[in-house]
C-alpha cells in the first residue's frame, strides 16, 4: 500500500503539473478541457493523494482556480445552484468544493443574467424584419418596376427572409418563442415563395428556396454530430463552391427571362449563405461549450 501510495502521489504531481502549464498565457483554450476528459484524470480524479495535490495548488494559484474551477465542478459533478447539495462529500472533496462553489455560483449567476438580458430586445427585431421582408417581397413583384430594381428588392426580401428565420431559431432555442410563432413563420415563408412563384416564376421561387434551406440546415443538430475534421470541410468547401458556382452559372444557367435571372442570382448566394452558417454555428457552439462546459 505504501509503494502504491507513493506512485499515486508521483502521478497526481505529474497531472497537477500538466494543469499548470494548461493555465499558462501560451496554452491552448482547450487544453486544460482535454486534460480534465483523459483517463489519467478520471483514474485519479477521487484519489485522496490527487485531491490533497490539486487543493493545495489551486490555493496556492489563484489565477489557475479561477481558470479550472467551471471545468473542475462539471468534472466531479457539483450541482447547479438550486438543485440541492448532492451526496455528502468526504473531507477530501468537501475541501475542493469549498474551493469551487464560489466561481461555481457565480458561473451560473452570470450565465442567468445574461440570458435576461439576451431576451429584453429581440422581440422587436424581429417584429421590424418581418414586416420589412413582407413589404420587400411584395414590391419586388411589381410589374411596374425596372427588372434591375425588381431584382435588387429580391435580394433585399430573401435576405430579410433569412434573417427572420435565424432570428426565429435562435428565440425558439432559447425559449423565447413559442411553437405557434414558429408555425406562424413558416407560413409567412411560403407566403414569400408564393409571391416569387406567381410574380416573378418558379425558377425564382425555388432559388428563394435554396436560400432559406441552405441558411437553416448547418444550424441543425445533424451538424453539430459531425466532428470537427467534417464540419471544417462543410464549411471550407461551402466557400470553394461559392467561388466556383458563380462563373459556372453563366455557362449552365444563360440569362434568358427575368425568371431565370432571378433564380441565377439568387443561386449566387445560397453557398455563401452556408458558409457563412457554417462559420456562425461553429463559433455559437463553442461560446456556448465555453460558458457551460459542454
Amino acid at each position: 500500500p505504501q509503494q502504491v501510495s507513493r506512485q499515486r502521489r508521483q502521478q497526481a504531481q505529474e497531472l497537477v503539473d500538466q494543469l499548470r502549464a494548461a493555465c499558462g498565457p501560451d496554452a491552448g483554450r482547450w487544453q486544460a478541457r482535454e486534460l480534465l476528459e483523459s483517463e489519467e484524470f478520471r483514474a485519479l480524479q477521487h484519489a485522496p493523494e490527487f485531491l490533497e495535490t490539486l487543493v493545495k495548488f489551486l490555493k496556492t494559484e489563484p489565477a489557475c482556480l479561477e481558470k479550472l474551477a467551471v471545468d473542475l465542478a462539471y468534472a466531479y459533478g457539483l450541482p447547479k445552484p438550486g438543485e440541492g447539495s448532492g451526496p455528502a462529500p468526504d473531507a477530501f472533496h468537501e475541501e475542493l468544493f469549498a474551493l469551487l462553489r464560489p466561481l461555481w455560483q457565480a458561473h451560473w449567476q452570470k450565465a442567468r443574467e445574461q440570458n435576461a438580458k439576451e431576451a429584453a430586445t429581440p422581440g422587436r427585431i424581429y417584429a421590424v424584419i418581418v414586416g420589412l421582408s413582407a413589404f420587400i417581397a411584395m414590391l419586388a413583384t411589381q410589374d411596374a418596376f425596372h427588372p434591375a430594381l425588381r431584382l435588387l428588392l429580391a435580394l433585399l426580401g430573401g435576405a430579410a427572409g433569412v434573417a427572420v428565420m435565424l432570428l426565429a431559431q435562435r428565440m425558439q432555442a432559447r425559449g423565447w418563442l413559442s411553437s405557434t410563432a414558429v408555425l406562424l413563420l413558416r407560413l409567412l415563408q411560403l407566403f414569400f415563395l408564393a409571391l416569387f412563384f406567381f410574380g416573378v416564376g418558379p425558377a425564382s421561387a425555388a432559388g428563394l428556396l435554396a436560400c432559406f434551406v441552405a441558411a437553416a440546415l448547418p444550424g441543425r443538430k445533424w451538424y453539430f454530430r459531425q466532428s470537427k475534421q467534417t464540419r471544417f470541410a462543410l464549411t471550407a468547401a461551402c466557400a470553394v463552391l461559392g467561388v466556383i458556382w458563380v462563373p459556372v452559372s453563366f455557362v449552365v444557367m444563360p440569362s434568358i427571362t427575368d425568371d431565370v435571372a432571378f433564380c441565377a442570382i439568387f443561386s449566387w448566394c445560397v453557398l455563401p449563405l452556408a458558409f457563412i452558417r457554417c462559420i456562425v454555428s461553429n463559433c455559437r457552439f463553442y461560446k456556448l461549450a465555453a460558458r457551460y462546459g459542454l
